[in-house]
């Protein structure tokens, strides 16, 4: 389990992108708010909308961010099963994400648009939680092994852990709790092709509050 802190880094992946909307009406709220709909709940329809953006590339935006996250775990070789659970625990978890739009101000340059959050506490100690599963899993497999005498394979080691883990995450999304609400200022520009743009540290702030890593 070397890839936990990749996981949970990529968490928060899903959000770290260039998103562009035309300038004619610029609603900045109904902007963000549809950038965070499509990254968490793969909901396009405002989106295409208001960046006239298609819904292949729509959708595009919502599974790259999928695909990024599972790469988290290439080294546990997942069965194809195993590898649509996590898949599917992944999107119900963006999906528990909780966010509102707060309010929109104008700024010599743009736009500032507050979002508020209630950060999942679910993932609150998470690496050690995982750290721990692993050393409580390799100390039972020892004992059967001492017990059976018979040696698994290391692919029926590596499915068996991803089983665990699996369990875990699902268990820690179905219970998960929030915290208390905080809000994130994302900031909205025009760009040299006069497009708005919202800013990717912005957007990856709103993600690691609402995502609680």
């Amino acid at each position: 389990m070397k890839k936990k802190k990749s996981i949970l880094a990529l968490m928060m992946v899903i959000v770290m992108c260039m998103l562009s909307a035309c300038g004619t009406k610029f609603d900045a709220k109904a902007y963000i708010e549809s950038c965070l709909d499509v990254q968490f709940k793969g909901e396009y329809d405002e989106y295409m909308k208001l960046t006239e953006s298609s819904k292949k590339d729509s959708e595009k935006l919502y599974n790259d961010g999928i695909d990024t996250f599972m790469k988290g775990y290439e080294s546990l070789s997942l069965p194809d099963e195993l590898e649509g659970k996590f898949r599917d625990a992944y999107k119900k978890m963006l999906k528990s994400a909780k966010y509102s739009i707060k309010e929109s101000k104008e700024t010599d340059d743009g736009f500032v648009v507050t979002v508020a959050v209630k950060p999942m506490k679910c993932f609150e100690n998470y690496e050690a939680d995982l750290q721990k599963l692993q050393q409580e899993f390799l100390a039972d497999m020892q004992e059967k092994i001492a017990k059976d005498g018979k040696m698994p394979s290391q692919q029926e080691i590596m499915e068996q852990m991803a089983e665990i883990v699996y369990n875990d995450l699902e268990e820690r999304i179905s219970k998960c709790e929030y915290d208390k609400e905080v809000t994130v200022d994302v900031k909205v520009k025009k760009d040299s092709n006069k497009k708005y743009t919202a800013n990717e540290t912005d957007l990856g702030k709103v993600a690691q509050k609402a995502l609680g890593v």
